[in-house]
């Protein structure tokens, strides 16, 4: 007998043991149970429960909310059966304790389970009894009548498990011959989702079996139909297997099509020499062989188009797979070149069907005179007869589609730079996208021009040469024509002139930029500008946005000429919305654009792209931080406008995705001089290199700033810049070069009278004092910044200060003074909406409560710093406040936690590459094996933290190393180092005037004599 019942497999209810319901809450508070039982008997954080209940945009009360919630359902939920709460709390996470019987998901897996064991005994009997009984718990979707589209989501895994059983099900009543009973369910079935083939396989299966051939073979037709029409893809080989099957039952050898002969019993064979040492493209000529099944067995003509870029190996493919299958097209193969991407005029239809009815064996005089009538006697010598016709280097689908074959028995192939919508929307045509090789389809080409053993032994020089020729089977073949005594000295060439060295004398063809000078010159002026201007986009991808700003047009105008660029195959979208080409194409873009546009037209799209970028980004950081420094002098709006972005997480998303774009930028405007733009990137960018922890990044761009600053002069954005330098090279360690960027940085405020960013650098210098353990000169410096920020500022915006002089209270332990002024930023923090602010004053207020031995307040306001860093996406404060949740932890004797919070920070330190901050975790760490008496562990990282900490000079870790080495030490008995260790500790402490020294002396007067520190 089950003590509840929790039904998840259709409705969602939960029943008592007597049957009778019970009201776990509505709205939020049932699908917070509800989320619990999808993850019923594990761990689940606080985070990912307010994920479920409020995705993208929790409110700020979220963590409260859920608290709340999680105590109504303790209300209405009995205990286990065991006594023991249903839900049980971690650090921040929650368990929803559940019996397997209580479970319907539980039940179906274990009953599954049981038919699955059966079957594989050989007992197909009761494995469908297992099934059936398995299925019958299904009463809907699970979850239904809940509006969490993220928990449906989550919970889809358990609806695909039911059509599995569901398949084995039918599986195992088809091989015990029941395939009358099967068919209406999987008449269902196929009309519910007719994407799941196996379903149709099936439903051909019992069909067949009961003797209904005929409907069996029209649901393959069904079924080629909906999965062309709906999605572009044909049915699978199991598919197509299982169709010719039921066809070779169907009819005799006798009724297969035979070669018929045309007026003069032609059967001609056009097919090309195919390319020697052809390489690679498996995948294309696996789909390309399976469309020879297809034309054997549906009632339409089959036709494929294999579109691609310039030199990408189109008709290589094409014609080696022709010769490849041409035996199976007994009435011969035709071939013709289309020209619609040569130098002469592309071959007009009406000429194409005349040559091609005398290759069928019509005579001269007997072909008509209009295209109309030439089309329908083409049509009609191609009735009944099996052949494959190859249209080569085709340019519309207006050149081409007079020459389609109206019959089954005919496979067309044809071959185009333009994507051929029409064809594939109108006439049903199967695209084959061809692109560039694979690195390994590349380096196998190469050594079979050059040989194995010479591109063995310039394996260095033969990855540069794929690399420069773009993996383009065309330009690798030139260029192994082209390679002299050394691969390497051909690549050096080729370095310096790419397009000019992929040809071959005296050939016209043979010549990369002349393959793409043809489709080139195929495009509208708009169409060509827009290709040229791509060229000077300095990063891999570009979107619509960055596309109209380079060319100065709508958004709608630059989406429409991208996509008509895509269909040229000049340009690729590997993503939505993002847009890119491969090496070569962008060195001939760059060519054009020096060829045709005035130096000032190029240096005014640059500026455009780069304003664009300037701004947009500038945008993101305000909804991140929009109490940053704002640009004195920021570019004008574009017209075209930049995305809106409506919550942090989206402009933290896009700053993501955009970030190889913005370093490109910064690094193309310091190329072209452009030095205003070279320090507004890093200023603007600053705040989110420190929260994402890009330290290289924020160094990087900010040594580029300060040249641009020093060479216009511009005094308040050197102090800026400079500022930011001691800030990253703070966080990277180096306190020697941040104190003198910093120092550096105040005389520049000062000359300017910049008081806010004096105010700004005083804080500075005052918290890297602090780290180094120098509290009366930082002390100084906060209290100056304090006093300017109450001058020239309102009380909100004193918060900093306030802060800063509340970390210095509670380093030099004045905790109760800390408390005061902590508390007060808090305050002034949420007064202002600065979220960032608000998380650390309670990173700092928790620090001081664990100071004070008032842990419940410490654990409390960690976790509530936690999930504020984890919603704001800063990565180092994140690691820092894990690491203090995990301090407070082990104080309260939950040292599994602890541990697993301490290896969590480390883990993103490591990431981060942050010596500072990994030296304050080692230090936790070693806290916690001196409390689990782990004391070699301990002993260990406490190493570590003082191998950090010397690295940094932060002298109040290093304090603390040393006083956690004497003490692991001691117990080790190894007391000539404890009191190597003790005096060094209490020394430090004692130089820095911290409370820790009094302490430390009493500590060590309790010590016998081996380890006492006279």
């Amino acid at each position: 007998m089950v003590f509840l019942l929790f039904n998840v497999l259709g409705t969602f209810e939960v029943q008592d043991a007597d049957g009778g319901r019970i009201k776990a809450g509505g709205g939020k508070q049932i699908t917070t149970l509800a989320v619990l039982l999808l993850f019923a008997n594990s761990w689940v954080s606080s985070h990912r429960l307010i994920d479920f209940l409020w995705e993208a945009d929790p409110p700020r009360s979220a963590a409260g909310n859920l608290s709340t919630y999680l105590w109504g359902l303790g209300r209405v939920l009995p205990p286990t059966r065991a006594g023991a709460t249903r839900i049980e709390r971690g650090s921040g996470r929650y368990r929803l304790s559940v019996e397997r019987a209580e479970l319907d998901s539980f039940t179906f897996e274990d009953l599954v389970a049981a038919g699955r064991q059966a079957n594989d005994a050989g007992d197909r009997e009761e494995a469908t009894i297992r099934f059936e009984e398995a299925l019958a718990l299904w009463r809907g979707v699970p979850f239904e009548g809940l509006g969490s589209p993220m928990l449906h989501e989550a919970a889809a895994p358990l609806l695909e498990s039911r059509w599995q059983v569901e398949d084995e099900l039918i599986d195992l009543r088809l091989e015990l011959g029941q395939h009358a009973a099967v068919v209406g369910r999987l008449q269902e079935a196929v009309a519910a989702q007719p994407t799941r083939e196996h379903r149709w396989e099936q439903l051909m299966l019992a069909l067949d079996g009961c003797g209904r051939r005929a409907e069996a073979l029209d649901a393959f037709q069904r079924v080629y139909r909906f999965l062309g029409e709906e999605l572009g893809v044909e049915p699978g080989p199991r598919l197509k297997e299982l169709q010719a099957q039921i066809l070779s039952a169907t009819r005799s050898t006798a009724d297969r099509p035979k070669p018929s002969a045309t007026p003069g019993t032609v059967v001609p064979a056009q097919l090309p020499a195919a390319v020697p040492d052809f390489t690679g493209r498996r995948e294309a000529l696996k789909y390309l062989d399976n469309l020879v099944s297809i034309e054997s067995g549906v009632s339409a003509v089959v036709i494929s188009a294999i579109t691609g870029t310039a030199g990408v190996g189109k008709t290589a493919l094409a014609v080696h797979w022709a010769h490849s299958v041409a035996d199976r097209f007994a009435d011969g193969q035709l071939y013709l070149n289309l020209q619609g991407y040569s130098t002469g005029r592309p071959i007009e239809p009406s000429q194409a069907l005349e040559w091609m009815l005398h290759a069928l064996g019509v005579p001269g005089d007997q072909v008509p005179p209009d295209l109309e009538s030439k089309a329908g006697m083409y049509r009609s010598a191609l009735a009944g007869r099996r052949l494959l016709i190859v249209l080569d280097n085709v340019s519309a689908v207006s050149q081409v589609r007079p020459l389609l074959p109206g019959s089954p028995g005919c496979l067309a192939l044809i071959t185009s730079r333009d994507s051929l919508t029409g064809l594939v929307a109108l006439d049903g045509a199967r695209r084959v996208d061809l692109g560039v090789l694979t690195d390994e389809e590349s380096l196998d080409l190469l050594a079979r021009l050059l040989g194995p053993e010479r591109v063995e032994a310039e394996s260095a020089a033969v990855a540069r040469l794929v690399e420069l020729c773009a993996r383009l089977p065309l330009a690798l073949r030139l260029a192994a024509a082209g390679v002299g005594a050394t691969i390497a000295d051909s690549v050096d060439r080729l370095a310096e002139d790419q397009l000019g060295l992929l040809a071959v004398d005296g050939d016209p063809e043979a010549v990369v930029r002349r393959q793409f000078d043809h489709s080139y010159l195929r495009l509208t002026g708009p169409q060509q500008r827009m290709f040229r201007l791509l060229g000077l986009i300095p990063m891999p991808q570009a979107g619509p946005y960055a596309a109209a700003a380079l060319a100065d047009v709508s958004i709608a105008e630059a989406t429409r000429l991208l996509r008509q660029l895509v269909a040229a195959h000049l340009v690729e979208e590997p993503v939505t919305d993002r847009y890119t080409f491969h090496d070569l194409l962008r060195a001939y873009a760059v060519q054009l654009t020096q060829q045709e546009d005035s130096p000032a037209d190029r240096d005014a799209a640059s500026d455009r792209l780069a304003d664009w970028y300037l701004t947009a980004a500038g945008a993101a950081m305000n909804r991140i931080d929009p109490r940053r420094v704002q640009l004195p002098n920021p570019p004008a709006p574009p017209p075209i406008g930049v995305p809106v972005f409506e919550t942090h997480q989206h402009a933290m998303e896009w700053l993501e995705t955009e970030r190889p774009a913005l370093l490109a930028l910064t690094a193309d405007a310091e190329r072209r001089g452009r030095n205003d733009r070279v320090w507004q990137f890093p200023q603007t960018l600053w705040r989110f290199f420190y929260i994402r922890g890009y330290q290289q990044d924020w160094i990087s761009t900010h040594e580029s700033a300060l040249k641009a600053c020093e060479q216009l002069g511009d005094e308040w954005a050197l102090g800026e810049t400079l500022h930011n330098l001691a800030g990253a090279w703070r966080r990277s360690g180096d306190t020697a070069a941040a104190i003198a960027y910093a120092e550096r940085a105040l005389v520049m405020r000062r000359r300017c009278g910049d008081q806010a960013g004096e105010a700004s650098t005083l804080g500075a210098l005052g918290t890297i004092r602090m780290m180094l353990g120098d509290n009366l000169p930082a002390r100084e410096h906060l209290e100056q910044c304090l006093a300017i920020l109450r001058q020239i500022a309102g009380p909100p915006h004193q918060a900093m200060g306030l802060i800063n002089l509340g970390l210095l209270d509670h380093v030099t332990g004045r905790n109760v003074e800390a408390l005061d002024r902590l508390g007060e930023a808090l305050e002034l923090f949420r007064q202002l909406g600065n979220r960032i602010g608000e998380a650390h004053a309670l990173g700092a207020l928790g620090k001081t409560y664990e100071a004070l031995s008032d842990y419940p307040a410490a654990l409390e306001h960690q976790q509530a710093a936690l999930e504020l860093h984890r919603e704001l996406g800063e990565r180092w404060s994140e690691a820092n406040a894990i690491s203090n949740l995990g301090s407070v932890l082990c104080r309260l004797g939950r040292y599994g936690e602890s541990l697993q919070h301490q290896k969590e920070a480390l883990a993103i330190s490591n990431e981060l590459g942050d010596s500072e901050l990994e030296s304050s975790i080692r230090n936790s760490l070693g806290e916690h094996h001196l409390a689990v008496a782990d004391h070699d562990s301990a002993a260990t990282e406490y190493e570590l933290a003082l191998s950090h900490a010397l690295r940094t000079g932060n002298r109040r870790t290093q304090a603390a190393a040393h006083h956690g080495l004497a003490r692991a030490n001691h117990t080790l008995h190894r007391h000539d180092v404890a009191h190597r260790h003790w005096h060094q500790a209490l020394a430090l402490y004692a130089d820095q005037h911290l409370p820790e020294a009094d302490a430390l002396r009493t500590e060590i007067t309790t010590l016998d004599e081996t380890c006492a520190v006279p």
